[in-house]
């Protein structure tokens, strides 16, 4: 009789045994949310000057007949108080193959002298910017941006023409041509950013321009 007792208890605690295992498998623990890290500013110009986060902005032309006057003044309404302000005329008088050009750039600093960056953990730049002008002759201008870093360095191709209106951009840093090294290694140590403007065509063709820079930064 006690034999008989002792089974049918097993009988009955075995289903509760099992059915416990069974329901703690069916709720796992969530992963938790991964904060975003904060963006990397590179300059918001809002201390109206021309030092950055890098070193102190700068502008260097190619060809005889172009130039360039770089400073800080208002920004447009939403884009906070300040931005950089870099204008004057691009003449293509330079010789590239059947054509002429002219160039105007606009870096950071030398990246000798700069304070690396670390944006390893950000996969794009963003930035406020308009880009306007008159051209006299038979010419194209267009507007390019440069990254290094360590011992490797990007571009990428961001207007083709004129783009008058200030407005936000954000380029993924996966679409940069990279011209040596790594994007990794680039990302690790970032030391110098640079947008030039590029006119191109007829001998003494030339383009009077405005650039408008804000809020540049990495996400």
């Amino acid at each position: 009789m006690k034999k008989i007792c002792a089974a049918v208890v097993l009988l009955v605690l075995l289903p509760v045994f099992f059915t416990g295992c069974g329901s703690s498998n069916d709720n796992p623990a969530e992963p938790k949310p991964t904060a975003t890290p904060a963006p990397v500013f590179i300059d918001d110009f809002e201390d109206n000057d021309l030092y950055n986060a890098l070193d102190e902005w700068a502008v260097s032309v190619t060809g005889n007949n172009t130039t360039a006057a770089c400073g800080v003044s208002s920004a447009p309404p939403g884009y906070g108080s300040y931005a950089m302000n870099v204008s004057g005329t691009v003449t293509a008088d330079v010789a590239a193959g059947s054509s002429y050009i002219g160039r105007v750039f606009i870096n950071t600093g030398d990246p000798v002298l700069a304070v690396p960056a670390d944006i390893t953990a950000y996969d794009k730049m963003v930035f406020s910017l308009s880009f306007s002008g008159l051209i006299t002759g038979t010419a194209a201008c267009e507007l390019d941006i440069t990254l290094s870093g360590g011992s490797s360095g990007a571009s990428y191709g961001l207007l083709s023409g004129f783009a008058p209106s200030f407005q936000e951009y954000s380029v993924p840093l996966e679409d940069f041509y990279i011209s040596n090294g790594t994007l990794a290694d680039l990302k690790s140590a970032l030391d110098k950013v640079q947008m030039y403007i590029t006119l191109q065509g007829g001998e003494n063709s030339a383009a009077d321009y405005q650039f408008y820079l804000d809020n540049i930064r990495f996400e």
